[in-house]
């Protein structure tokens, strides 16, 4: 099929339709005013040209599995599920529409001998444009960082420029303001003194300024502009990843701590070791191996889950030593089905600890999901968000990708004034992550829960940056609305039910 092939689109209204796009999965319940579905790159173009020529804003949304509220809204939501051709993919590139499931991508890749080397959670319900969107990560980030490192190319609709692509020229009026801006951004102490603070800390928190500091070309800086923007700049429609070689051989082992501040302390020295992933499970996750038949000590709290695919039998014998007087005991695990149960256990903790916990009176609901600080900064960093709870009286489970200082923090939030208290607790939440030199999201984006306190992380000037980069790609402010830069309350808009 074209990318242009003409033929009527369904734009939808239905009660059915507007309902099931109002919400995804942050809680926020957004009634849209339609719903389109375009199944080709021209259909998209002439329903979001009709769109904003109306003065309607638009979502673009992939598999909905956004936290953070950044997949739904007022005006149109623009589905880009049905664009899903796997368009090229070879040993070390694939080039896909954005609707194509990253679980898809990664079989396609692995049939060859690659993997995509970004493995986030949802891989099987979240899209490649999501992922782009969002900069994300996943289980093997401390090795391979996010999307962002993988991105070649991308293809997107803005309704001021028409289709940009980077492999090509981009329109003068577009490459001459990417380099105006970034000649002023070089020029500006405080931007330059921002950024260079936060190297090292994992984020995909605001634009990704970076990018035009960065590099030369604007085809490159829109590349990466892209990364974290949650459509706010343009609408993708391709993106050409590079892939790497799947690993010959893992190791895989599981170290048992007393808590979380023990198992926080030994996390600088197992990445010397140059782990593929080094992922946090607290006492749930424990309870949770102990039930599903693992032995392991009562005293356990905390968990560290360690994989090794490069030079695996050396670097997990360094590992032994290391942990050997640092944790209640390290397991390696051999067998095939006990890294799968492992694995699974890691990557559906969301699901589970939902299932468990909820109910009509209880909610996790997503506002500190995704906090990241300097890996030297943990123990302490999370010393202070769990007093924080103790206080407030909260149950809160804690885990996540602890080798890039990335913790998903989930407290259970009851009913009585829970608007009240999440606004309060949001703001304390975050006040310790700067205080750590963190940020407010490490991978999972930008969207409505976090829009209204970017300013607090990147103070005003570099906010107004921001503003500048905005106004040049959309100064309507008719893509994805609320989701960057908005001062919104984080409960509008946001239901206690599930």
């Amino acid at each position: 099929m074209s990318r242009n092939e003409n033929r009527p689109l369904d734009v939808l209204t239905d009660d059915r339709t507007l309902t099931r796009f109002s919400g995804d999965m942050s809680g926020y319940k957004i009634r849209p005013t339609c719903v389109a579905m375009p199944s080709n790159e021209g259909e998209l173009i002439r329903t979001a040209k009709m769109a904003y020529e109306r003065g309607v804003v638009i979502t673009a949304r992939g598999g909905g599995s956004n936290q953070s509220g950044s997949a739904v809204g007022r005006g149109m939501i623009l589905g880009t599920t049905k664009l899903n051709a796997i368009i090229m993919v070879d040993r070390e590139i694939a080039l896909v529409q954005t609707g194509v499931w990253h679980g898809a991508l990664m079989k396609r890749a692995q049939a060859l001998g690659s993997i995509v080397p970004y493995d986030p959670s949802s891989s099987s319900f979240c899209t490649i444009g999501g992922n782009v969107a969002t900069n994300a990560t996943g289980l093997r980030g401390v090795k391979y960082g996010s999307v962002d490192r993988w991105l070649r190319s991308v293809r997107l609709f803005n309704p001021r420029f028409g289709i940009l692509d980077s492999r090509e020229v981009l329109p003068e009026e577009l490459a001459q303001g990417l380099m105006r801006l970034k000649s002023e951004f070089q020029e500006d102490s405080e931007i330059l003194a921002t950024f260079k603070a936060r190297k090292g800390v994992k984020s995909s928190s605001g634009y990704n300024l970076p990018a035009i500091l960065e590099n030369e070309e604007p085809g490159k800086m829109l590349v990466h502009l892209m990364s974290g923007s949650v459509g706010t700049l343009g609408i993708l429609t391709e993106v050409e990843l590079k892939l790497i070689t799947a690993p010959s051989q893992k190791s895989l082992f599981l170290s048992l701590h007393h808590g979380l501040e023990e198992a926080c302390e030994a996390v600088p020295e197992i990445l010397a070791l140059r782990p593929s992933s080094l992922e946090l499970m607290d006492a749930y996750g424990t309870k949770e191996l102990i039930k599903a038949g693992w032995d392991l000590p009562e005293e356990t709290r905390a968990s560290l889950i360690i994989e090794f695919d490069e030079d695996p039998v050396q670097a997990g014998k360094a590992l032994m030593e290391m942990l050997a007087f640092r944790s209640i005991r390290t397991i390696e695990i051999a067998q095939p089905e006990r890294r799968s149960s492992l694995w699974r256990m890691r990557g559906e903790m969301l699901l589970r600890i939902r299932r468990a916990y909820e109910d009509d009176q209880h909610r996790f609901i997503p506002f500190a999901d995704d906090l990241a600080v300097p890996v030297g900064q943990l123990g302490p960093f999370v010393n202070d968000i769990m007093r924080l709870f103790e206080k407030e009286g909260l149950m809160v489970i804690i885990y996540g990708h602890v080798g890039e200082g990335n913790v998903h923090v989930r407290p259970l939030v009851p009913s009585d004034g829970w608007q009240e208290r999440l606004r309060r607790l949001a703001s304390e939440c975050l006040r310790i992550t700067f205080s750590h030199g963190g940020s407010m999201t490490g991978e999972h984006g930008m969207g409505r829960n976090r829009a209204p306190f970017l300013i607090e992380e990147f103070g005003r000037r570099t906010y107004q940056a921001f503003q500048e980069l905005k106004q040049l790609f959309d100064p309507e402010d008719l893509l994805n609305r609320g989701a960057m830069l908005s001062s919104t309350d984080l409960t509008e808009g946001l239901s206690f039910e599930p």
